[in-house]
């Protein structure tokens, strides 16, 4: 784990402050989770996909059915590193840097990433905050990951001010995940 001490909870529910999941191990080798707030950071004794799972959980969703929405909403053949809409009242959507099985993964939220930088072969993130972090990806891939996170948000939230638009494909409900 960090050396750095921080606050410990056993549960966490998302919101519009979470700028980033970062899935650590405590000393007993439990995943756990950093979580970066933009006022404060802790660590939850759950997995990030868990916090996910569980905050859409709270509002009558699932990871699963979140997954399935993003690669169907947004048209994409592949399964892995989609963006989550966590809470669509709130506005919350997370995107993961790498695949949700790598280590090197970090969940982040594009409402508070305000710039990004090339450093070597890794990006550079400041948050809203004015606090940074480190992504191991090259910012081409790290900024193309960002903006469809940014794209998929804008289309819910259009989606949902104005359903009339979507155009109706029976076909694209009979597709298995």
């Amino acid at each position: 784990m960090d050396k750095e001490k921080f606050d410990q909870k056993d549960k966490y529910m998302i919101n519009e402050k979470c700028m980033e999941l970062k899935g650590i191990y405590d000393e007993n080798g439990n995943e756990c989770t950093k979580v970066r707030e933009s006022d404060q950071t802790f660590i939850v004794r759950k997995s990030p996909v868990q916090i996910i799972d569980y905050s859409l959980n709270c509002i009558g969703f699932d990871l699963k059915g979140a997954l399935r929405a993003a690669k169907l909403l947004l048209n994409l053949d592949k399964k892995y590193m989609l963006p989550v809409l966590v809470n669509h009242i709130k506005e919350i959507v997370l995107f993961p840097t790498h695949s949700m099985k790598n280590e090197k993964n970090i969940w982040l939220n594009p409402k508070h990433i305000k710039k990004t930088f090339s450093e070597k072969r890794n990006t550079l993130v400041y948050f809203s905050n004015g606090e940074t972090t480190i992504i191991e990806k090259r910012q081409i891939y790290f900024n193309s990951h960002f903006q469809t996170a940014m794209q998929y948000l804008e289309n819910i939230i259009e989606n949902a001010k104005n359903p009339s638009l979507l155009p109706y494909d029976p076909d694209l409900f009979r597709k298995r995940w």
